[in-house]
């Protein structure tokens, strides 16, 4: 999301985009007693170019509280000044390659409950 955005319009359109993907995988929850979520990134951009720095720490302001209530990642980044981007990417990079899948499994597991469908592979 741009964090320079005065009418926080992106920031708006990445917590819809949240909403949509965590109501999706609400609805189509099919295991008993497990909830997968999904590791998600919220990342901000164009730390440098706000008109006033007031938009933009307002919008960090939001993001970060938004990312803290839904336990997302918050990262703000300026490619301009070559802030923050690779970073990102390294801790993605790091993320994906330490993990074999990249969804938390929360809830309990009943050791002796066999699965609906026993075809599907979970590792962790």
């Amino acid at each position: 999301f741009d964090v320079s955005d005065e009418s926080e319009a992106s920031l708006k359109e990445a917590i819809a985009v949240h909403k949509l993907l965590t109501d999706s995988l609400h609805k189509n929850q099919t295991w008993n007693r497990r909830a997968l979520s999904p590791y998600i990134y919220l990342v901000g951009c164009k730390s440098d170019k706000g008109n006033s720095g007031d938009d933009v720490r307002r919008n960090i302001q939001k993001a970060e509280f938004f990312a803290n209530d839904n336990d997302l990642i918050c990262r703000i980044t300026s490619a301009r000044q070559q802030q923050g981007v690779k970073e990102v990417f390294g801790e993605m990079i790091q993320a994906i390659s330490a993990r074999s899948n990249l969804w938390t499994l929360d809830g309990e597991i009943d050791e002796n409950e066999e699965d609906e469908d026993a075809g599907g592979c979970f590792h962790q």
